[in-house]
Order: structure tokens, then C-alpha cells, then sequence
């Protein structure tokens, strides 16, 4: 049967010196027992030949003789008897239920408290392969395993991991996940921004990436949302807009996606996209992070692909040595977004693998007529990923960062704003030129532009930089508002000095031109006297007590 297992062969474990030396031995015996007459001259003589004693060679015969193979003759490796005594064998076994448990001690610092203790008792300090040797002798894998590093250890580490993830055709199968590039970029002024995050949609069955969202921000519901949103687009004119030449044709509605346990992968927003476009989303089971490895793999090679330009940061000081990833930054996001879009579709959609020695586009190309795609609207694609927040309209549209947002269409919900309430507004966080707002009578999406007539593409990321930058420009002046603000209360304080000295001066002034000094206070009159009043005493009543009495 297949799934039986094959007895074991002598020999599998011996090195080819061992074998060659057993090989000889054998041609000698087999001239030893072809030999006629005595068999005592022909042992002697495969002695003299293998330099070896007659001894020796009767007791390789009583080896060799009875199934006269090769492997008869190699050196046994099985198990001898014990040499330590049942004192040292103590504390032996005293010493390994220290290390066998959940603070996992090393087994040197075990053994050297062995040595010490059997050098105290008196006895042979046994070396670190004898108690390496009683340990497996004792204990089984799992129970060591089990004890050291708890039920969970023991399942992964010893038992087969279950579970895997495969696609009968493209689509089918998809896994995200997100991480932090290892290049630092610089704004257009050259100012270190800080690392981008990286988050990617990869196809199970063709192991092509589908699309990505680049970001400055940490991974959150927004860069995955817009990660899908790419995936799910055409490419050709978003190639086209970064001068990117190379063919993508990845693209279309997923039908189920694993992600991890993540927070940006748990929220609501996501949850109404995928089940608007009926895409399924399978979260990764606790345990099992092994079936997510197509991702991860994907992962390593676009941030090794990417992680050869100047501002490369590595996270070992070895490999850094004196590099200062600062100073040679000079890519900026943009640069970056298609670096990493030339790294996917140049390099990774096209590379061969090397075990499979498939290549991603091919496959994508044979299979994608298996495929069942599902219709979708470009721009109810879009909106559907995109963040929304409910806002207030007001008589000048709708502020979203700091920002004004503003059209003529919106003149009949401003007359009735208090009626209709909040408005759910959508925003693309590339590009805050413009806003998505949900009118409340049709349900569809009006575009704003904001109100200060500027349409030019800006990404909420810049957005927010500059108007740090602006806020940290406005601190410069701080220190001048403080001195006047000092200034205005010295300033009051003065004026209300001088002004209690005039009018003092005035009144003593008005004293002397009437010749009169300020009138005396006259004495206060002595307190009449008080009758007396006559208050009559309390009588006290005699209270005659039983206890009292005596009686």
C-alpha cells in the first residue's frame, strides 16, 4: 500500500567512507566463505588483508553470513546501556522538570547546575549529551514541547498544519494585506515626510497583483478600500497618467478576499462595499497564518524590488553601518507610486517563479475565461469605497479640511438645509479637489468643487502637511503676540496708575480752593443703657426614683 510505511535500510545513516570500508570487508568474507578446506587459512589471510585480528574477522562472519549484505557490516548505532549512576540519574530527572517548564531555561544553564550538584554529591558530572540524551529518553517530543511552550506551541511546532488555499480559476480567491515601505520620502521642498504604506491585492491562482494604494497614512479602512477600489478598475488610463508603458490587465470584481485580523480590515464601510458588489470577505482563522503566505511572499519581493533606490532604511544596524537614509532621501510620493507600479506590472506580473516556474500574466491570460466577471459601474465603484462622513450644509456649501466646497446646484438644499439635515459626504483621499455629495431627494452623487475656484489634484496627505507646515510657520510668531499682549497690559496698567493719581491730585486741589481740610468723622455716640430684664428662673422639680429610694 502507498501510505504504508518501508521497512528501514541499514546504512541509510552511515557516511560514504563507512560504506566504502564495509564494501571491502564484504569482498574479503565472501573469499572467506568461498575458500575450500580449513576455513582457518582463509581467515587468517582476510585478516592480514584488513588489518584486522581473526578475532575480529570471526566475530564480522557471524555478522555477515546470514544475509551477507553490505549494510550487515556498517557500525550499529542503536542505544547502549546506561553509565550513570541512579545518584547522578536524580538529580538528572530533579533538574529536567526545571527545564521542562514554562519559563523555558536553556539546557546549558540546566546542565551546569547538574554538574555543580553531582560534583557536591560526590559523583562523575555527566556532559550536556547525556542529559540531552536521558531527556529524550524520558520525555517525548510533544510532552517537551507541551510543557515548554504550552498547547498552542505544541500544535504548531509538532503536529502537521491543516488547512491551505488554492483557485480553480483567476478572481476566484484573493488575499490582502498592508506594510510599511523601506524608503523614506521628501516632500517637493526636500523635507523628510517619513515612510509610505504599502497595502496590495494578490490573486490566489495566478499569484498576480491585482492592485495597491499607496499611502502616507497608518493602514487603516481608507487604503484598504481604495487598495480594492484598484484592483477592481481598469488600469490603462491611471498607467497612462504616471507614464507607465507596461501592460496590466489585471482587473475585475474579486469574489472572495482573505485578509487578516487586522483592524483596517474589520470595519463597516468595508463590509457595505463587499456585499454591494457581492464580494465575499473570509477572515483568516486564529492559528493559521501559513495559508496567508502567497501575500506576505509578494509582499518581500516588491519592498526588495523597491528597496534599492537612495533613502533605503534597513532595520539591522549591521547592515545600516553608517548609512544615513535621512540625508540621501530624495524620492517623493509620487516617484515612489510608480516605482512600485513598474516593479509590479514590469517585474513581479512577468517573472517566472522559480519552483513552479509559472509565470503570473500567462496564467491570468489561460484563465481568465473560466472566469465569471461581474458587471460593474466604474463610478459606483468608486464611490462605494470611498470614506464617507455625514455633514451639515450651510449657506456657503459644505467645509470639509478647512476647505469650502461649493456649486450652484446646491441652492435648492441650502433654501431647505434645516429640513433635509446632514448630508452623507464622500471624499477620495488622493485627490481632495473635489467632494461626493449624496442628495437626499434622488439618492445620487453630486461632485463639489471647492469654492475658492482652485482645481487643481491635491492629496489629503499634502493637504494636511502643509497645513502643519502653515500651523508651525503661525508658531514663529508666538513669541510676538506674547511680548504684545505684555505690552497691552502694561500699557492698561499705566493708564489706570495715572489716572488714580489725577484724580487724587483734583480732589486735594478742590479741598484747597474751598479752603476746608476733609471733615472729621464724628465720634461714634456711647451705647444707651439697656434695661435690665427681669427673667425669672427655671424651678427645678424634685424627680423621686424607685432605684433611688431603695425600695
Amino acid at each position: 500500500m502507498p501510505d504504508e510505511p518501508l521497512p528501514r535500510l541499514e546504512g541509510d545513516a552511515q557516511s560514504n567512507a563507512a560504506w566504502h570500508r564495509a564494501r571491502r570487508r564484504a569482498v574479503a568474507l565472501e573469499a572467506v566463505l568461498a575458500a575450500e578446506g580449513a576455513r582457518s587459512a582463509a581467515v587468517a589471510a582476510a585478516a592480514r588483508e584488513l588489518a584486522l585480528s581473526t578475532r575480529q574477522v570471526y566475530a564480522l562472519l557471524r555478522r555477515y553470513e546470514p544475509a551477507r549484505t553490505v549494510g550487515s557490516l556498517l557500525r550499529r548505532t542503536g542505544a547502549r546501556g546506561s553509565r550513570i549512576t541512579p545518584a547522578v540519574e536524580q538529580i538528572i530527572r530533579a533538574w529536567l522538570k526545571r527545564y521542562l517548564r514554562r519559563e523555558r531555561k536553556s539546557l546549558r544553564a540546566i546542565v551546569n547546575c547538574i554538574r555543580d550538584d553531582a560534583s557536591a554529591a560526590g559523583e562523575r558530572p555527566p556532559g550536556i549529551n547525556t542529559v540531552r540524551r536521558c531527556l529524550r529518553q524520558w520525555y517525548t517530543d510533544e510532552e517537551i514541547v507541551k510543557r515548554r511552550h504550552g498547547p498552542r506551541g505544541h500544535a504548531n511546532r509538532l503536529h502537521p498544519r491543516a488547512g491551505t488555499i488554492d483557485a480553480t480559476y483567476p478572481l476566484e480567491r484573493t488575499q490582502i494585506d498592508s506594510t510599511p515601505t523601506n524608503i523614506l520620502l521628501v516632500d517637493a521642498e526636500g523635507v523628510v515626510i517619513g515612510r509610505a504604506t504599502l497595502v496590495i491585492l494578490v490573486d490566489v491562482f495566478s499569484h498576480a497583483v491585482l492592485g495597491f494604494c499607496l499611502s502616507l497614512e497608518k493602514p487603516s479602512a481608507i487604503t484598504t478600500a481604495l487598495c480594492i477600489q484598484h484592483a477592481i478598475l481598469p488600469k490603462e488610463q491611471w498607467l497612462a497618467e504616471r507614464n507607465v508603458s507596461y501592460d496590466w490587465p489585471m482587473s475585475g470584481v474579486p469574489h472572495e478576499i482573505f485578509p487578516d485580523r487586522g483592524r483596517e480590515f474589520r470595519n463597516s464601510a468595508l463590509a457595505r462595499g463587499c456585499d454591494d458588489l457581492r464580494i465575499r470577505l473570509e477572515t483568516e482563522r486564529r492559528g493559521n497564518p501559513h495559508i496567508r503566505g502567497i501575500v506576505e511572499r509578494v509582499l518581500d519581493i516588491i519592498n526588495e524590488l523597491t528597496s534599492r533606490e537612495p533613502g533605503t532604511m534597513t532595520r539591522s544596524p549591521t547592515e545600516r553601518g553608517g548609512y544615513r537614509a535621512d540625508l540621501h532621501a530624495c524620492l517623493t510620493f509620487e516617484r515612489l507610486e510608480r516605482i512600485v507600479a513598474i516593479a509590479i506590472a514590469g517585474i513581479h506580473n512577468v517573472e517566472q517563479d522559480e519552483r513552479s516556474l509559472r509565470i503570473p500574466l500567462e496564467d491570468w491570460k489561460a484563465g481568465i475565461d473560466r472566469t465569471v466577471q461581474r458587471p460593474c459601474d466604474p463610478d459606483t465603484v468608486l464611490l462605494r469605497f470611498l470614506p464617507g462622513e455625514e455633514r451639515k450644509l450651510g449657506p456657503t456649501g459644505i467645509r470639509r479640511f478647512g476647505l469650502d466646497y461649493y456649486s450652484h446646484l446646491l441652492d435648492p438644499y441650502i433654501v431647505n438645509a434645516d429640513r433635509h439635515g446632514k448630508l452623507l459626504v464622500r471624499h477620495d483621499p488622493r485627490n481632495i479637489s473635489r467632494i461626493y455629495v449624496r442628495l437626499p431627494d434622488t439618492g445620487g452623487y453630486l461632485a463639489l468643487g471647492r469654492r475658492d475656484g482652485i482645481a487643481g489634484p491635491v492629496s489629503l496627505w499634502e493637504h494636511r502637511a502643509e497645513r502643519r507646515r502653515r500651523r508651525l510657520h503661525g508658531a514663529a510668531y508666538s513669541g510676538v503676540r506674547a511680548q504684545a499682549r505684555r505690552d497691552i497690559d502694561a500699557s492698561a496698567r499705566e493708564a489706570a496708575t495715572l489716572t488714580r493719581h489725577r484724580r487724587r491730585a483734583a480732589r486735594a486741589a478742590e479741598r484747597e480752593r474751598l479752603g476746608t481740610s476733609a471733615p472729621t468723622p464724628l465720634p461714634d455716640p456711647e451705647p444707651a443703657s439697656r434695661p435690665k430684664l427681669n427673667l425669672r428662673k427655671k424651678r427645678a422639680f424634685a424627680i423621686n426614683e424607685p432605684w433611688e429610694s431603695g425600695e
